[in-house]
C-alpha cells in the first residue's frame, strides 16, 4: 500500500536496496553460484547497481543552483570550510590508507 504511493525514484531505492541485499544473502547461502552473479559486473562493480545509485543520485545532485557558485566562493567563512575539506581528504585519508595498507 505504502510502496504504490511512492514515487519512481523512492521506490527504486528500495528495490536496489532490498535486491543487493537478497544478492548478497544469496552469495552467503549457495557460494558455488557467485559466478552467475559476476556476469554483469565490470571491475568487481555490478553494472546494474552502480545504474541504480546513479538513477538514485541524478535529481539529488541537480537540484544545485549553478548560478549562486559563484557567491559562494565569495564567502571567507566557505572558502575555510572548503579548504578544510580538501585538506581532510586529500592530505589526511591518504596519509591514513597508506598507513592502513
Amino acid at each position: 500500500m505504502l510502496f504504490r504511493r511512492l514515487g519512481i525514484l523512492d521506490r527504486l531505492q528500495i528495490t536496489t536496496t532490498s535486491v543487493h541485499g537478497h544478492r548478497c544473502s544469496l552469495r552467503r547461502v549457495s557460494p558455488r553460484n557467485s559466478k552467475s552473479f559476476d556476469t554483469a559486473c565490470l571491475q568487481s562493480v555490478s553494472i546494474p547497481v552502480a545504474i541504480g545509485l546513479i538513477v538514485i543520485m541524478w535529481p539529488i545532485l541537480t537540484k544545485l543552483k549553478y548560478e549562486t557558485i559563484g557567491a559562494v566562493f565569495l564567502s571567507r567563512r566557505i572558502l575555510i570550510h572548503i579548504a578544510l575539506t580538501m585538506s581532510l581528504n586529500w592530505i589526511v585519508g591518504l596519509l591514513l590508507m597508506l598507513g592502513l595498507a
